[in-house]
């Protein structure tokens, strides 16, 4: 006898991660960098002024821009102290910022996404028929709800012996 794998879930809004950390679409390439950095994303979503969902950032799209024109930061030294004592024998280091090439400049603007209420059938197809690792989870007015990623449909798989 084999086992069946069945979802546990029936509709997008049980599948996703709510509220997911997104990224501005004003945001510098190295914010990105840094936020996906720090919660160990390979993407993620951006955003407008609306939280409307206008495309999605990667970790490719980064280092693919980075060759082109981007220097990387580099640590300058400041002689004045802290205090504002320009005899003072300790400065201070600071990072200056490379070019601010926004997160607009080099993401993918499509966006794939559902409601809060497509099936999760639906949700599997589209996944599989667009051939994506997460689709975004929108409201009405395309505002970013949430997100399901290939993990949260594995996450939702049960074993039925």
């Amino acid at each position: 006898m084999s086992a069946v794998l069945k979802l546990t879930a029936e509709t997008a809004q049980q599948l996703m991660t709510p509220d997911p950390v997104a990224i501005y679409e004003g945001a510098s390439i190295r914010e990105a960098a840094e936020q996906m950095t720090t919660c160990n994303f390979s993407a993620m979503p951006v955003i407008d002024d609306d939280r409307r969902v206008v495309g999605v950032v990667t970790h490719t799209d980064i280092v693919r821009h980075v060759p082109r024109g981007d220097r990387a930061p580099t640590l300058a030294y400041d002689a004045q102290s802290p205090s504002g004592d320009d005899d003072a024998t300790e400065g201070t280091y600071s990072l200056v910022e490379a070019p601010r090439t926004r997160v607009r400049d080099i993401m993918t603007p499509k966006v794939f996404s559902v409601w809060p209420d497509t099936s999760v059938h639906d949700v599997v197809e589209e996944m599989v028929r667009r051939d994506v690792r997460r689709l975004f989870v929108v409201d009405d007015k395309g505002a970013l709800v949430g997100v399901i990623s290939a993990i949260d449909v594995l996450r939702a798989v049960a074993i039925d012996d």
